[in-house]
């Protein structure tokens, strides 16, 4: 503001504040009717606040940041954001601490009420955040049945629809350090709005859904057992040999079949429950490998 408009901007505040005597009832009728009516400074700039803070939450459904968190290519939005925010924290701590300090409102009841009400049905920017992240959670686990992975390998990412993908690198990372958080060291750790039930229904959805690794591994034990009663033996792997190849043609299917068979037989692949493990290692010596079968069956083989 210009020092002249200052000047006298002060000027006139003062005489304001300090008239006394009127030449007329009707002057001075009227100087106290346009005072009554007319906000201070302060005022006016918290009723405006109010008003943008309102907008603000009404478009981006989270309070705004107070500068901790924002990351803006916007330099102006970053800045009406974070003045915003600082101006939502004081006449928040002004109205429930033992500051002794008291937002100056123009109508103190009715703009008080309803920035409160604001505040407590309103979450923070992490608490959405959060929030969001676990409704497309839930909808992942919905539709792939399996927790998205953290780390996919350029191999598997090959065999996986884009969608799938971006779907999996935005809320692995999310997910799993949700999780340790919910698991080691309680609710705090994570910003929820609504923190024990986001944590039990965040804690539920994480222990009954198995990995990819145990999904795929659930449904190898499925096809393992199915082939092991159509045949009446083990998977075989792909013959390297002229005479492992006149043996018999091993399919890919049979081949990775007879991998996982293998690698769960050593222990190194991961069920989602102990019971699949028992029902491997059943079905493993319930049934022969391939050379075994024939020499059980065919007298010729031997």
């Amino acid at each position: 503001m210009p020092k002249i408009k200052c000047r006298n901007e002060i000027m006139v505040g003062r005489w304001a504040k300090e008239v006394e005597a009127w030449d007329t009832q009707a002057h001075k009728d009227e100087f106290y009717r346009l005072s009554a009516r007319t906000p201070t400074y302060f005022q006016k700039n918290n009723t405006d606040n109010l008003a943008k803070w309102r907008e603000f939450i009404k478009q981006n459904k989270y309070k705004p940041r107070e500068g901790k968190t924002v990351f803006a290519v916007n330099t102006s939005k970053f800045i009406q954001e974070i003045c915003l925010g600082k101006w939502a924290r004081e006449v928040y701590r002004n109205a429930h601490t033992n500051r002794g300090h008291r937002t100056d409102w123009q109508y103190p009841e009715t703009q008080q009420a309803e920035f409160d009400a604001l505040w407590e049905q309103t979450p923070t920017y992490l608490q959405y955040y959060n929030a969001q992240k676990f409704e497309r959670l839930q909808a992942f686990v919905a539709k792939y049945h399996c927790k998205p992975r953290s780390r996919i390998s350029t191999a598997e990412r090959k065999k996986i629809s884009k969608e799938r993908y971006k779907a999996e690198a935005e809320l692995g990372f999310w997910a799993a350090a949700t999780s340790e958080k919910t698991k080691g060291y309680g609710e705090w750790n994570v910003a929820w709005q609504y923190p024990e039930v986001q944590t039990k229904k965040f804690a539920e959805l994480w222990r009954v859904t198995p990995t990819y690794d145990e999904l795929r591994n659930g449904k190898l034990l499925e096809e393992f057992e199915y082939f092991c009663r159509q045949n009446g033996h083990r998977p075989r792997k792909t013959p390297k040999t002229l005479k492992s190849f006149l043996i018999g043609e091993v399919s890919q299917e049979e081949h990775e079949l007879f991998l996982f068979a293998g690698n769960a037989y050593r222990g190194n692949i991961a069920f989602q429950y102990p019971e699949q493990k028992e029902k491997f290692k059943k079905i493993y010596a319930a049934y022969p490998t391939w050379r075994e079968y024939m020499k059980r069956y065919d007298l010729s083989w031997r």
